[in-house]
């Protein structure tokens, strides 16, 4: 059990780190260039949805751009009006990740990762550096995820460990630990992508799925809301738009999941078909964050 726990943390710990090192490069290669074109295109309310998306895809961190549009707003640069586009954007655009996680890129980590490693030894120009690392956060991520797939499917032969995924059966707690497991790792990107490799490994069920990505959306207002307390009352405002948002969602959503459980499940199970779990919470995650 022992070794089967450290390569499981040791798999996570690497996924966290390939996510970060990624989004901290992709931050870092769009500089003040992005930053003044999201102030730009927030003029407009349609292009403000579409930009939060993208920008959110492309940093990996819906909670950076919410962090961002409340430092905005708090400097007089972006009006309450204008982050809100944005705030809807940047959910939809932070299922990029589960549905990359959900593709099976993980044999391929290590050719990503010497390709990375290769362009930052090489690479002499500082926009080929800023790429390499970007290329070898990403190996690094799917690395991780290929080492905690091979940890979680040894998981069924530990009882002790499957009785606490039982648990999880129960909805309102698939609800509450999603939402604290994002509170914690500050990302319902991770929390989602983790939930992707459980529900493939056949740990958790699908209609306990549903409601864990329904937490971690409400969880990922954490960043926001941690942003919002130190700023002035239109920024504090902005904030609460997200927190509003992803809250308002959850409970329309749980209470036709109360009502329409299996039909909602078949729906999004026909996508892909049923017996393909990975699929489903990366579309489930998709669409619960658009359909608000």
């Amino acid at each position: 059990m022992i070794l089967m726990l450290t390569e499981l943390m040791s798999g996570l710990a690497l996924f966290l780190f390939g996510m970060k090192f990624m989004s901290e490069s992709l931050q870092k290669a769009a500089g003040d260039k992005m930053r003044g074109i999201l102030n730009h295109v927030t003029k407009n309310k349609i292009t403000a949805v579409f930009f939060g998306a993208i920008f959110t895809a492309v940093i990996q961190s819906s909670g950076a751009t919410t962090v961002m549009e409340v430092s905005f707003v708090n400097a007089g640069l972006m009006s309450l009006e204008q982050s809100v586009g944005i705030t809807f954007g940047a959910n939809i655009g932070t299922t990029i990740t589960s549905q990359l996680v959900s593709l099976k890129l993980t044999a391929v980590a290590p050719y990503i990762i010497f390709l990375g490693a290769c362009m930052m030894m090489f690479g002499k120009k500082p926009i080929v550096r800023k790429i390499s690392e970007i290329i070898f956060g990403f190996g690094a991520l799917f690395l991780g995820i290929n080492s905690m797939t091979s940890a979680l499917s040894a998981i069924p032969d530990y009882p002790a460990i499957m009785h606490f995924f039982e648990y999880l059966e129960y909805y309102p707690v698939a609800l509450l630990i999603g939402l604290l497991f994002t509170v914690i790792v500050q990302s319902s990107s991770v929390t989602v992508s983790v939930l992707v490799l459980l529900a493939d490994s056949g740990l958790v069920g699908l209609g306990s799925c549903l409601y864990f990505i329904l937490g971690a959306n409400v969880g990922s207002c954490m960043p926001a809301m941690m942003a919002g307390m130190n700023s002035n009352r239109d920024g504090k405002r902005t904030a609460l738009v997200h927190v509003l948002f992803n809250a308002l969602g959850m409970i329309v959503i749980s209470v036709i999941l109360i009502f329409a459980m299996q039909p909602v499940t078949n729906l999004i199970a026909s996508i892909n078909g049923a017996d393909n779990a990975k699929r489903f919470v990366a579309n489930a995650d998709t669409i619960f964050k658009t359909f608000p």
